[in-house]
């Protein structure tokens, strides 16, 4: 049941993700390409980790979970230093801070995904 939770609130994050781009879409959004990098960025982190999630729960590999953790630390910290990246281009006024928000909640779910990930690790590891 944890497992099944964790999942629907990752199904839940993204689906809030997604009405952010779309809001984006609909103000036509233009972000600066670096913003854009870092946006990529943290989702190929959070995507490797979901794919790391899916090979634990899928076969009989040991789970590590001091690699878990590593990647979730991974995340964390990436997400605290493109905060630190997007206050300093609010200053510089790169972009409106309506944009910023959308940011902001992009990073913000990135983040939020790894941690049920975490969650969904601990179980798997629970279970094995």
């Amino acid at each position: 049941l944890r497992i099944s939770t964790d999942l629907e609130r990752i199904g839940d994050i993204i689906y809030q993700m997604s009405k952010n781009v779309d809001r984006m879409r609909e103000n036509k959004t233009k972000f600066p390409e670096e913003v854009k990098a870092e946006l990529e960025q943290i989702f190929d982190l959070v995507y490797e980790y979901l794919k790391d999630m899916n090979q634990y729960m899928t076969d009989d590999s040991p789970l590590e979970m001091k690699k878990v953790y590593e990647a979730e630390n991974r995340i964390n910290n990436l997400r605290d230093e493109l905060q630190a990246r997007h206050f300093s281009r609010i200053e510089k006024r790169k972009y409106e801070i309506k944009d910023g928000l959308i940011y902001l909640d992009l990073i913000s779910g990135a983040e939020k995904i790894g941690d049920h990930i975490v969650n969904i690790n601990e179980a798997i590891d629970a279970m094995k």
